[in-house]
C-alpha cells in the first residue's frame, strides 16, 4: 500500500511461465509476494532475466508482443522456498535470503495488532529512507553482505539443492548392496520431473 494503488504485483513466482503473465509485471514498479506458495516451480530463466534487469518478452493479450527491461524491485516473503530446478547455482546466487526470526503472536503483549496501520501512517518516511539507502548503495557501487547473511545463503543453497533432497528421501545406507550410478541418476531425473 505504501507504493500506491496498482503500483505493485503479487503474481505468484510459479506463474511466471504463463503466456501472458509477464504483462502483469510490465506496468508495475515492484513485484512483492507476501506468501510464497509451498508448491510450484520458479521459472528460473525468466526470473534470472528479471533480477538482472535484462530485456524480457512481454506478450499482452490482443496486442503485439514487445521486448523491454522491467526495472522491478522484487521481494518475496514466506515460510517455504520456491522450487528451483536450475541445476546450477545461477538462480540461487541472484537471491539475497534474509531470515526473519521474530514471531508476532496474539499472546505476546508487545505484538501490535494495528502495526500495518501504524506503518502506513509512516509510509512516506519509510519509502524516503529506503530511497536514501538505495542511493548510497548506488554511489558505492554495491554492498557487502554481513557474515550472518552469508552463512544463511550457504545453508539455503544446501537445502534448495534438489540432489540433496533426493538423496535424503530416496537413498538409505546399506553396506551389503550397491546400486548402479545410471539407476541412481534415472531415479533422480524422475524425481526432478515431478
Amino acid at each position: 500500500r505504501m507504493l500506491g494503488d496498482g503500483k505493485s504485483s503479487s503474481l505468484k513466482p510459479s506463474d511466471l511461465g504463463g503466456n501472458h503473465n509477464l504483462s502483469e509485471l510490465a506496468t508495475k514498479i515492484a513485484w512483492l509476494v507476501d506468501e510464497i506458495p509451498s508448491a510450484g516451480k520458479l521459472e528460473d530463466d525468466v526470473f534470472k532475466q528479471l533480477v538482472t534487469n535484462e530485456p524480457v518478452q512481454i506478450n499482452p493479450k490482443y496486442v503485439a508482443a514487445y521486448t523491454r527491461k522491467l526495472d522491478l524491485t522484487i521481494g518475496f516473503a514466506g515460510n517455504n522456498l520456491p522450487v528451483i530446478t536450475d541445476p546450477t547455482m545461477a538462480t540461487l546466487s541472484r537471491i539475497i535470503w534474509i531470515p526473519c526470526m521474530t514471531q508476532f503472536l496474539p499472546s505476546n503483549p508487545s505484538t501490535n495488532p494495528n502495526l500495518i496501520d501504524a506503518l502506513e501512517a509512516e509510509g512516506a518516511g519509510i519509502v524516503q529512507r529506503i530511497a536514501w539507502a538505495a542511493h548510497r548503495v548506488l554511489c558505492r557501487g554495491g554492498f557487502d553482505l554481513p557474515d550472518f547473511l552469508k552463512e544463511e545463503q550457504t545453508k539455503i543453497k544446501i537445502v534448495a539443492n534438489p540432489m540433496h533432497d533426493y538423496l535424503k528421501q530416496a537413498v538409505v545406507v546399506d553396506t551389503t548392496n550397491a546400486i548402479k550410478v545410471r539407476d541412481l541418476l534415472a531415479g533422480y531425473l524422475g524425481y526432478r520431473s515431478m
